[in-house]
């Protein structure tokens, strides 16, 4: 990952995206299987011969929806760029479903994004974002391990699961995250390794910035 201008979060993986391809055509032809009929056509049997309005569709489950909320989040962040409704739709997903592990995977890993991001340009918002991520993908690396999964496949599963416990592993325990000295660093490590050009917190020390100057 990159900072801003790349992914915010991982881009579901190949077999996903596939699913997500597949989920469109599927909609794409139920668009069309339900079309009105062609001027002229008369419906012979139903409840429209009958006079009657149609029944209202089934609402949809809890985790039906929470799904739909998935791929609508991954669309915002990714193609549209828009981190925060993206984030906002996750986590309505695991409101409505919370042992669904692909959605706290993906929040989890938003908000370590953001953070590094934030790392030197807002301390203390970076810290706040950290920590809430960290704990996220403890959650999405236990429902991982159980296989508690709405979209990926076995592969996917292992894949995801094997990064994630190499990234918390790389962080530290909680107890290394209690002050923000030890977050700040967790929080360098892991945005060293994802590839982000960390830079130093202000106050931090170093060459005075631009603009100032020392007086004689």
């Amino acid at each position: 990952m990159r900072r801003a201008g790349g992914r915010i979060v991982r881009a579901v993986r190949p077999a996903a995206a596939l699913g997500l391809a597949a989920l469109a055509a599927t909609a794409a032809l139920g668009c069309r299987a339900g079309e009105a009929p062609r001027q002229g056509a008369q419906p012979s049997t139903g409840v429209a011969a009958a006079g009657l309005a149609p029944a209202p569709p089934a609402a949809k489950s809890d985790g039906e929806r929470a799904v739909e909320l998935y791929w609508e989040a991954h669309r915002a962040i990714v193609a549209e760029q828009d981190f925060e409704t993206g984030v906002a739709k996750l986590e309505r997903a695991v409101a409505l479903d919370a042992d669904f592990g692909e959605a706290w995977y993906q929040l989890g890993t938003a908000r370590l994004t953001a953070a590094a991001t934030a790392r030197g340009v807002d301390d203390a918002e970076a810290l706040r974002w950290f920590r809430t991520g960290v704990g996220q993908c403890r959650v999405a690396l236990d429902l991982m391990r159980r296989g508690s999964l709405r979209v990926w496949d076995a592969f996917e599963l292992a894949d995801a699961r094997e990064e994630m416990e190499a990234e918390l592993a790389l962080i530290g325990a909680d107890a290394g995250l209690a002050d923000d000295a030890g977050a700040r660093a967790a929080l360098d490590r892991w945005a060293e390794q994802k590839g982000f050009e960390v830079e130093a917190a202000p106050g931090a020390g170093g060459a005075p910035s631009g603009g100032e100057r020392n007086e004689a």
